[in-house]
């Protein structure tokens, strides 16, 4: 016998292991995309867990919880759900009046609007159960019970998250004016100390009115946006759910899901979010979204 018959050649040794190589690899891809599926299914599962737990939480106490651990504490959740992905779920409808409340949404895995059929991506959120994430640009803010506030002090208070580049998006905020002149809520902003950027404004020491201003280096311009506040409106105490939506030039606000102002503007193109209190203002920001257009 040859020598060249008594094993594998170098050229053939290097095939096989290529050819178990590509095996391995790609019953590594399948396996990846199960292990990808398995926890979008269970994220799901979780996020559907939650809604019904919440939807029999508000018909035994006539209020709405919206606070999973609280879920979970007081027995209408077995456990806190956990999304396997490192998802954070977050509450995508909050109105109690809304076809599609309760409506949990995850943070990896994004949601389907069960109206439109759309997906849409979640760029932010947060449930202030800490600062992390959060940019405080003038005076001094604090957690209180799930809540973001500013201390009740003279002077302008400034805070800032997300990113310089987010163009065309929603920003979603529950917010309570317990006292004060009012708080803002800015969009598209540099995220400088001296700030520049859009700034809607629950004023009720300015006339009762939610407002729109331009802000260029701290310096805020006179409202190019005004609307009164309707009569009956519970100004302090109650907790308002404000929305901002911004897609190219075009403006849209809403409070409580009613639409208050439709404009267009093209001062600022994209930025950052965040909020603002003077005036000795007391208020507390509780939970807010920000979903990609």
């Amino acid at each position: 016998m040859s020598a060249k018959n008594k094993g594998f050649t170098f050229i053939e040794i290097l095939v096989i292991v290529i050819i178990i190589s590509f095996l391995i690899s790609v019953g590594m891809i399948k396996y990846v995309e199960m292990v990808r599926k398995a926890r979008v299914t269970q994220c799901r599962v979780n996020r559907t867990t939650i809604e019904d737990a919440e939807q029999r939480y508000y018909y035994a106490n006539n209020e709405s919880c919206l606070n999973i651990s609280k879920l979970v504490e007081d027995g209408y959740l077995n456990k806190m759900p956990v999304c396997a992905a490192g998802g954070q779920y977050v509450w995508i409808s909050t109105f109690t009046n809304s076809s599609v409340y309760p409506l949990v949404g995850c943070s990896v895995h994004y949601w389907f609007d069960s109206e439109s059929e759309m997906v849409t991506e979640l760029l932010f959120s947060h449930d202030f159960n800490n600062m992390d994430s959060l940019t405080s640009l003038r005076g001094d803010w604090y957690i209180a019970d799930s809540t973001l506030r500013p201390t009740v002090r003279g002077g302008e208070h400034r805070l800032v998250f997300g990113e310089l580049d987010w163009t065309d998006y929603t920003i979603e905020v529950e917010a309570i004016l317990h006292e004060g002149r009012g708080y803002g809520i800015y969009y598209r902003s540099d995220g400088e100390e001296r700030i520049s950027g859009y700034c809607f404004q629950y004023n009720p020491g300015d006339r009762d009115s939610f407002l729109v201003r331009r802000v260029f280096n701290g310096r805020e311009e006179s409202p190019f946006q005004r609307v009164s506040m309707p009569e009956g409106f519970s100004v302090y105490g109650q907790s308002h759910t404000i929305s901002i939506t911004v897609d190219g030039n075009n403006h849209t606000i809403s409070v409580d899901g009613r639409q208050i102002m439709d404009f267009n503007d093209n001062a600022f193109s994209s930025g950052m979010a965040g909020f603002s209190s003077w005036g000795h203002s007391e208020v507390s920001f509780d939970q807010v979204n920000v979903y990609e257009n």
